[in-house]
């Protein structure tokens, strides 16, 4: 026969030994390719996580930066408002404390407390205030200058200061704008 057409015999022993895997071996690369395709899944997904982790930081941060930004634009344009109004009712003064006295002192003789009280005040809103306790008729009430104003009767004390009211206004504002800096 030539080594052309050569049939092989299916039926014959190899002579050829092929190395051949133990099951142990199976196993354990079984085992091991296992591991590896959980390690590298593992990885993969905490790469994922710590990707979307960080996108998420980075918009909060410029959620928070807008969020800074239009407080403190509010605050900029609302602060020359506040304080105008402020002023504003600060410069009748003598007009505002006046009502706001008699205002007071309305309350007290409608709820039944007599009225005998001492009213420190300014001179020009000791006339006003004068002016009007004649007028209504109330008694029993002293009337005293001083650079403050305030209402002392018996069951205690009502102070009315503008200035520190301002002060105030000016204060909150500014504890808004530097906690919007910082």
């Amino acid at each position: 026969m030539s080594n052309i057409a050569r049939l092989e015999d299916f039926a014959a022993r190899k002579t050829d030994v092929e190395e051949r895997i133990s099951r142990d071996q199976l196993t354990a690369e079984y085992a091991r390719g296992y591991s590896d395709g959980e390690s590298t899944a593992r990885a993969d997904v905490t790469a994922e996580l710590a990707n979307a982790l960080q996108q998420a930081a980075e918009s909060a941060k410029d959620n928070a930066g807008m969020w800074q930004a239009a407080v403190g634009e509010t605050l900029q344009s609302l602060a020359p408002v506040i304080r105008a109004i402020a002023g504003h009712l600060a410069a009748n003064r003598a007009e505002q404390l006046a009502g706001l006295l008699l205002t007071e002192l309305e309350h007290l003789a409608l709820s039944g407390v007599a009225p005998r009280c001492t009213v420190s005040a300014e001179e020009d809103v000791i006339h006003l205030v004068q002016a009007q306790i004649e007028k209504i008729g109330l008694e029993g009430i002293s009337l005293v200058p001083a650079k403050h104003t305030e209402i002392t009767f018996d069951a205690g004390k009502i102070v009315i200061d503008p200035d520190e009211f301002l002060a105030r206004i000016d204060e909150i504002l500014a504890g808004l704008s530097e906690s919007e800096e910082g």
